[in-house]
Formats: C-alpha cells, structure tokens, sequence
C-alpha cells in the first residue's frame, strides 16, 4: 500500500475521507528496496499520497532520497505536480 495511489489517495482520502497524516512504512524494505529502490520508492510513495517518507538506516540513502524529491528549483518536482 505504500507506493499505490489506488490505496492511498483514493480509498484512503477520497472514499474514507482520511484527512491526517500518511507515513511510509521504511523506504529501505527489501521488496521497496530490491524492486525499485530507495530514492524511487520514495518518488512513487509521495505520488501515491504520502506525506513523510521514512529511510530509517542508512544515512546515504537518507541523502539520496532527499536529492531526488528536492531538485533544483528551476525543476518541475513531485511536490509541485501533487499540490496541483
């Protein structure tokens, strides 16, 4: 359920109407980890409807995951396309 925009967005906010936090489980999972990666997962995870992306172990990854939802500014990233 972390990266599904179908579980997240639309059960859980639209159809339930949950309007609090969302928090992901660890980035660094193996199946996150292995099928897409750290930096990615928390891409997809922030798309589906998360609001706090955990990465819990390692601080390069932390970095990492960081870098890719923060570009720089003259960037179109995935907290500018989700708010609109």
């Amino acid at each position: 359920a972390t990266l599904s925009y179908n579980v997240l967005t639309n059960l859980l906010r639209k159809e339930l109407g949950y309007t609090g936090i969302i928090i992901t489980d660890c980035m660094e999972m193996k199946a996150i980890a292995d099928g897409f990666g750290t930096s990615e997962g928390a891409i997809m995870s922030i798309k589906a409807g998360s609001d706090i992306v955990l990465v819990s172990h390692s601080i390069n990854k932390q970095k990492q995951a960081i870098v890719s939802l923060c570009p720089p500014r003259s960037h179109n990233n995935v907290f500018t396309n989700r708010s609109t």
